[in-house]
């Protein structure tokens, strides 16, 4: 894999609000017959199988073929996968094909979910003034002597009968409109390139697409993604995002990605609405 694809994967999960923080590298020399990095478990026999402890979450893997460790987060990839079973707390990988090597070992990197809670900060509240009304002395009224008028005789002008003028008409020629692009077709509100920072328990590849609107179709069509983006230069292609461990895509921090697009954040990109929102 190149160079500038394993730096586009690093800003696509690097910008994370979690304690995983950046991946390492998507391929790496083992050392010793291991992985690099400080591994929470690393399992030699098949299924590859490890029990995250409470307090801790899944960051990524390591798979060692030969001398080679491999990368792989969660969800599906192109030689290996890592899931969730029914219990939510163990992980499993295994290979796709047999051209992607048999697996030695696999390395499990795990980090703690635990946050420090804030330390609220008192508020004063602030008594209203009162500002006292000055009174206003009522004057005292005197009464005038009355006067007695003699009638006058009033002589009416006769009131001018406006003219009309009549104004001509202009007869408007019909306009038609100009048809506004769907949320995935070139110019649509899905393809705004509006992308929130995510971590690796976002990922979610799907294959199949091999265009952007395709990809951002997929992404509405699944009433769980949030967002999309369409690699065209690496054979990893579409990618979907998802909500996972409670935290919201739409608050992370947004940054500008070429052939990407917000779908279910509130107020940006097609805004539609996600399950469970």
């Amino acid at each position: 894999m190149s160079i500038f694809l394993v730096a586009l994967l690093v800003i696509l999960t690097g910008f994370v609000n979690s304690a995983c923080g950046p991946l390492p590298p998507q391929t790496t020399p083992a050392v010793g017959g291991q992985c690099p990095g400080d591994a929470s478990f690393v399992d030699t026999l098949a299924p590859y199988e490890y029990r995250v402890p409470l307090g801790q979450e899944f960051c990524w893997a390591y798979v060692k073929t030969g001398s080679t460790c491999t990368l792989v987060v969660q969800g599906f990839q192109q030689c290996y996968q890592v899931q969730m079973l029914n219990s939510g707390k163990s992980l499993l990988t295994f290979s796709r094909s047999k051209t992607c090597g048999e697996i030695e070992q696999v390395s499990f990197f795990t980090s703690s979910t635990e946050t420090a809670t804030p330390t609220p900060v008192p508020t004063t509240t602030e008594l209203p003034t009162t500002t006292p009304v000055p009174t206003t002395q009522v004057p005292t009224t005197t009464e005038l002597p009355t006067t007695t008028q003699e009638p006058t005789t009033t002589t009416a002008t006769p009131t001018p009968v406006p003219t009309t003028t009549e104004i001509p008409t202009t007869t408007m020629e019909p306009t038609t409109p100009t048809p506004t692009p769907s949320c995935c077709q070139p110019g649509g509100a899905g393809r705004s390139n509006i992308f929130h920072a995510v971590n690796p328990n976002n990922v979610f590849l799907v294959p199949g697409p091999e265009t952007a609107e395709d990809c951002c179709t997929s992404c509405v069509n699944d009433p769980l993604c949030i967002q999309w983006v369409m690699l065209t230069t690496s054979t990893i292609g579409c990618i979907n995002y998802r909500n996972a461990d409670s935290t919201n895509i739409c608050n992370n921090a947004q940054v500008s990605i070429v052939e990407s697009g917000s779908i279910r954040c509130s107020g940006e990109g097609c805004a539609l609405t996600a399950v469970g929102n």
